[in-house]
């Protein structure tokens, strides 16, 4: 499992990779051959802080790589009082295939990363 927290985590191949296999989906995406690499896989999509580019760009690509993605507001989990990050990250883990947050605290997306058994993604 490989989480995305910090680009400065990833090696100049791992990044040259992620830019080659983004440009071959844009390409297939603009032929009109869109690739099913998610498919069967749900996205949980957590905003302490609300970003409509953000929302909007991973929630179209889960859709056209063929998954589904959820949208947890921080109303409804309330992390950081109600539910711990640690906490949210074990539970989300069961449910779904990876988790994808927007938070103002870079130490959450540690927790998260740390207690989950998916790949976190920072956002």
């Amino acid at each position: 499992m490989k989480h995305f927290i910090n680009i400065t985590d990833c090696t100049t191949d791992e990044l040259k990779h992620i830019l080659e296999v983004s440009r071959q989906l844009r390409d297939q995406r603009i032929a009109g051959q869109p690739t099913p690499l998610l498919a069967r896989k749900t996205l949980a999509m957590y905003f302490a802080k609300p970003s409509l580019r953000t929302r909007v760009s991973f929630e179209q690509a889960m859709y056209e790589l063929g998954g589904n993605a959820i949208v947890i507001g921080q109303q409804e989990v309330q992390l950081g009082e109600r539910e711990t990050p640690a906490d949210f990250a074990r539970v989300v883990s069961g449910m779904v295939d990876g988790i994808m947050a927007r938070v103002f605290a870079h130490d959450m997306l540690i927790d998260m990363a740390t207690h989950g058994s998916i790949p976190v993604i920072n956002a």
